[in-house]
């Protein structure tokens, strides 16, 4: 579903073919390379159901491009490794050498990505099903919706647990039942990592704000000693 709906209509009409492999990506996965006469490199997919997708760009364009497509609704975890350009409405300079999340929930995105520079990146995508109902089902009363947990992230250049985790995504070449077990068992940890990190951050943001209030306590408590003293 994924790959039909977000993915593979807007390939094929920018310049983007299906090729039946490709050396770079584990074969499990859909490969498609852009046309000479527009860049080289490739776009590489996997898709898991109605649940995720795994997508690895690597690919540059010779003159700048100009992005823009009617998305479903979906969330996504990606590390930018190397990009140059800006997304509109709203503007937003993408950058490189960060983990970036979105949600989608607007039916139009717009980029342009300079010409010459390539655009090299490793991302998860999940749609709402996954989020919404298939996590909620397979853990019950622990469930968390991680919606705003990736929310929190938005762009950050200190999450190296993930960046190591879309690494072993992209260096993979597993086959057959073992890397659909593998691939799955990668977008559970994403989301475990994701609801950590807003956990600890939750926990540090209390720790602090303990703290505060004890350095307050302290700084009234050693005021009034002194105005004793001088009585």
């Amino acid at each position: 579903m994924l790959l039909k709906q977000l993915h593979e209509p807007f390939l094929l009409k920018k310049g983007f073919t299906r090729i039946s492999s490709c050396d770079k990506f584990n074969s499990m996965g859909t490969c498609y390379a852009l046309s000479p006469t527009l860049g080289n490199g490739y776009y590489w997919i996997y898709s898991h159901k109605d649940l995720f997708s795994i997508v690895i760009h690597d690919f540059y364009f010779h003159e700048d491009f100009y992005f823009e497509n009617e998305l479903p609704e979906y969330l996504s975890i990606s590390y930018y490794e190397s990009v140059s350009g800006e997304e509109i409405n709203p503007y937003h300079r993408l950058n490189a050498g960060c983990v970036k999340s979105y949600w989608w929930s607007v039916d139009k995105y717009q980029a342009v990505f300079h010409k010459n520079i390539p655009i090299k990146s490793i991302g998860i995508e999940f749609t709402p099903k996954y989020c919404d109902n298939y996590l909620a089902q397979k853990y019950s009363d622990n469930y968390i919706n991680p919606r705003n947990a990736l929310l929190e992230i938005n762009e950050t250049t200190d999450f190296p647990e993930m960046v190591l985790l879309l690494h072993q995504l992209k260096n993979y070449r597993g086959t057959g039942m073992s890397a659909q077990l593998f691939y799955e068992a990668k977008a559970a940890e994403a989301i475990a990592l994701i609801v950590t990190r807003q956990k600890n951050k939750k926990r540090n943001s209390l720790y602090m704000f303990l703290k505060w209030i004890l350095n307050i306590l302290k700084m009234l408590f050693l005021t009034s000693m002194t105005t004793m003293l001088i009585i």
